[in-house]
Formats: C-alpha cells, sequence, structure tokens
C-alpha cells in the first residue's frame, strides 16, 4: 500500500493547507511539461496527483488512514517484544491476563467496527455524490434550456407587436395619402372649369356671371389653402412616425443586445454543464466493469483531467492555464478554442504571465477570438514584463 504521506513529503496530521501547499510545489517539479521523455517523473507525478486527491477529502482521507492503520497493526505485534541489550540482560516476558486479553479483542473489535463504518460512509459518499452530480447536470441543462426559450418567446412577441404598429401607422399614411389625391383631383377639376367659364364668357365685374366666376376663384383659394394645410400635417405625421418608428427600432436593437449577451451567458453555462457531464460519463465508462481496454487507458488521462478541472474551477491559476492549453493543443481532448479562450481569461484575471501570453497568441492568430493585432502585441509584452517565456506567434 502506498504512503501517500511519504509521497507528499509531509506528516500525517498535516492540515489541509500544508498538503496543498507541498502538491503545488511537487506538481509543478515533476510535471510532465517540466520534464519531456522522462517515465520515473511521470510516475511520480502521478502519484502525486493520486495522494492529493486522497489527502484532499476529508472522507477519503479517513478511510485510507483506517487501512494504513490495519496495514501497519499486523507489523507491529509480530515484532519480537525483545530489548536490543538482551544478550547483557535477559527480559521476562510477562504474562497477560484474562482482562488484558479481553481488552486487546475488545480494542480488535472496535477498530474493525470502525473500520467498516468508515467504508459504509464512503460508499454512501461517494454514491450521494455521484446520485446528486447527475441530478444537478439534468437540472441546469433544463433550467437553461426553459430560459432560452422564455427569453426567445418575449423576443418574438416584442418584434410581432412592433410590426403590428409599423403596419398600423402604414395605413393611417396611406388613407392619407388617398384624402390628399382626392382633393388635388377637386382641385385640378375646378381649375379646368374656371378656364372655361373665363374662355366662354366676357370679365364684366356686374355681370352674375363675372360674380360666380370671383366667387369660384375664391373658393378655389381657399380649397387650395386646405390642400396646403393637409400637406403640412400629412408631413408632421409622417415625420412623428418616422421619428417613434426609429426610437422603437433602437429599443428593440438594444433589448436583442441584451437579450443576445444573455443567451451568450447560458450557452457557456450550457458549455460547461455539458463539459462536466462529458468527463462524468468518461468516468463511469472507464470505471465499468464491461469497459473496453481503449477506455481503461483512457481512464487515468480522464482522472487526471477530472482533478484539473476541479482545481480551475477552485481558482486555481495553474490549473486554469494548464486546462486552457489543452483544449488549445487537442492533442489528447477535442480541440476547443472556445474554452482555450475562457480558461486563459480566468486566469489572466489572477495576473498568470504564462496565461496572459497565451491569449495574446489568441489575438494575434484570430483562435477563439476576433483578431486583433495591438491587443495581441500588448498582452505579449505584458507577459514578457512578468517573466514569461513567449514564443513569436505563428502567421494565421
Amino acid at each position: 500500500m502506498k504512503n501517500y504521506y511519504r509521497i507528499l513529503n509531509i506528516r500525517s496530521n498535516a492540515a489541509s493547507e500544508e498538503i496543498k501547499a507541498s502538491y503545488r510545489k511537487l506538481a509543478k517539479r515533476y510535471h510532465p511539461d517540466a520534464n519531456p521523455d522522462n517515465a520515473a517523473a511521470a510516475e511520480t507525478f502521478a502519484d502525486i496527483n493520486e495522494a492529493y486527491r486522497i489527502l484532499s477529502d476529508q472522507t477519503a482521507r479517513a478511510r485510507y488512514d483506517a487501512q494504513l492503520q490495519q496495514e501497519n497493526a499486523p507489523r507491529r505485534s509480530a515484532a519480537p517484544n525483545v530489548n536490543v541489550h538482551t544478550a547483557v540482560r535477559p527480559v521476562k516476558p510477562q504474562r497477560m491476563t484474562l482482562q488484558d486479553l479481553e481488552a486487546q479483542a475488545q480494542l480488535e473489535i472496535q477498530k474493525a467496527v470502525q473500520a467498516g463504518v468508515q467504508a459504509q460512509l464512503a460508499a454512501v459518499h461517494e454514491r450521494a455524490y455521484k446520485e446528486g452530480y447527475t441530478r444537478g447536470s439534468k437540472d441546469g441543462q433544463a433550467f437553461a434550456a426553459k430560459r432560452l426559450a422564455d427569453e426567445s418567446k418575449k423576443y418574438k412577441q416584442q418584434l410581432a407587436k412592433s410590426a403590428r404598429n409599423q403596419s398600423e401607422l402604414e395605413e393611417e399614411l396611406f388613407a392619407r395619402d388617398r384624402e390628399l389625391a382626392k382633393a388635388n383631383d377637386l382641385v385640378r377639376d375646378l381649375r379646368a372649369r374656371l378656364q372655361r367659364l373665363q374662355k366662354a364668357l366676357p370679365l364684366d365685374r356686374n355681370d352674375p356671371v363675372a360674380a360666380t366666376i370671383d366667387e369660384t376663384k375664391f373658393r378655389t383659394k381657399e380649397l387650395e389653402n386646405a390642400i396646403a394645410d393637409i400637406h403640412i400635417s400629412a408631413d408632421r405625421l409622417q415625420t412623428s412616425a418616422t421619428a417613434q418608428l426609429n426610437d422603437r427600432y433602437t429599443q428593440l436593437k438594444r433589448r436583442l443586445a441584451a437579450i443576445n449577451g444573455t443567451l451568450g451567458e447560458l450557452d457557456e453555462e450550457a458549455d460547461n454543464l455539458r463539459a462536466q457531464h462529458d468527463l462524468q460519463k468518461h468516468l463511469y465508462q472507464a470505471q465499468s466493469d464491461d469497459a473496453t481496454p481503449e477506455e481503461q487507458t483512457a481512464q487515468m488521462l480522464w482522472k487526471h483531467f477530472g482533478e484539473l478541472l476541479s482545481l480551475a474551477l477552485a481558482g486555481d491559476a495553474d490549473a486554469q492555464n494548464a486546462l486552457g492549453e489543452l483544449y488549445y493543443k487537442g492533442d489528447k481532448i477535442a480541440r476547443d478554442l472556445s474554452q482555450a479562450v475562457y480558461w486563459f481569461r480566468e486566469a489572466v484575471a489572477q495576473h498568470h504571465p504564462a496565461a496572459i501570453g497565451n491569449l495574446g497568441k489568441c489575438y494575434l492568430n484570430g483562435e477563439g477570438v476576433r483578431r486583433n493585432k495591438s491587443i495581441g502585441l500588448a498582452y505579449l509584452r505584458q507577459a514578457e514584463n512578468l517573466g514569461a517565456t513567449t514564443e513569436p506567434p505563428r502567421k494565421p
């Protein structure tokens, strides 16, 4: 049985902070990137991760301590109870009384019962964790889908309402145009009749026909003024309607931008849930009894990937940058540039030099983000100032 305390170089009663600090120090020293083509370092790195996974979990640590204690107990009892200087001064063996034997048997029974209880608690905890994780993943996906459907429904209703308002305004303007066309036809008809009367009748002011012509001219002038007023009103109505439509269009654009932002956040949450769900699925397949040899071979990869993801979600900048590099390279897992940029940005928020350089390369090459040379060079300069070694960006 492996001694995880010796592997992490800590005491058996070490606190959580001491365990975490020792793990980070040893993980950086024996990381495969720092020791390429070194099988011994890779094996040591795997043992370090396994030890940290057990000792960082209180339940798993208690179960491991009980097993370690049981394994070491027979060795202590089997050792001969003799003094080093038996050749000089022999020690008379002590006879154990019946009470001592009963006490020892009671102690052994208590240890066995305690170990059994710890094993049962660990099994219940693991089963509850698996069931809770599966249920939480399904609930999160259902919530994201429901929220996306609600936001899409609201947006469609707003678009339909805007279309109805625009249709009503267009109908009103069309009715005004028809009234204006009728008025113009009436004016043209009156003018034509006036011209015919002027040609057919003499211009005698005392003649009743001339008076009728003057009255017709006066009324024609009134009609022209009324038509001008109608034109002015139509222009004002059109200007007001255009302004209302522009305002409404601006509001809808802002609302659409907000909805797109919300949809982006929901997509990001759904991607994280989907990634965790895929990880759990791979782990279950690899640990099942009917797993294929390929799945059993990939078990260690997904186990380390799960530990790396847990550290990244806990806020470890090194783990976040390492996870981003895995998604960026895509040599062991499927390449996902959007996930790579996401984890690089999480590490950049904690001023991680290597993550700053990686994000600068993404901006220079336009990978996962819109290509921006000035932002990419600024990130690379900042990474160099912090001491990170950055490779020259490749040309897209």
